[in-house]
């Protein structure tokens, strides 16, 4: 998903210095500018809490977008062929490594299936999803404990 700021910076990255003067001091700017806000609409690109309503994790709480694939994140429907796969495993008590944890769905889909006296060792590189990841377990603190 692109935000608007995003947009905007793409934009002034790709177009000539003298020509995106020029065109942010015409009055075909403002025109742009009302065109790009009717497409991206601002709550649409805002994450925010929302409540699973589906699968293993109904009920948690996760900072997300409301559209595209987090909507599958929401109903419970993201990875369901693989977390299927596991509830037919005993996890209970078993330590399992996430490798690339993105910002943890997973991980805590598998901590809810390894219970409290199992463990989720998490690795993710990129900062800004570990940031997600653990600004999620501040909403599922028995989780956390567990991960």
């Amino acid at each position: 998903m692109i935000s608007k700021g995003s947009l905007y910076g793409i934009i002034h990255a790709i177009t000539p210095p003298i020509i995106f003067s020029s065109l942010k001091n015409s009055s075909v700017y403002p025109k742009l500018q009302k065109l790009s806000d009717q497409f991206l609409k601002k709550d649409r690109f805002t994450p925010a809490w929302n409540t699973i309503t589906g699968g293993v994790l109904e009920g948690r709480k996760i900072f997300i977008y409301k559209t595209g694939v987090w909507d599958n994140m929401l109903s419970g429907e993201y990875d369901k062929f693989f977390i299927d796969y596991l509830k037919k495993l005993d996890l209970k008590g078993k330590v399992i490594y996430d490798i690339g944890a993105h910002f943890g769905y997973s991980s805590m889909c598998l901590a809810q299936l390894t219970g409290e006296s199992g463990k989720v060792i998490a690795f993710e590189p990129n900062i800004y999803n570990k940031k997600r990841f653990e600004y999620f377990l501040s909403e599922n603190a028995d989780l956390k404990k567990i991960i």
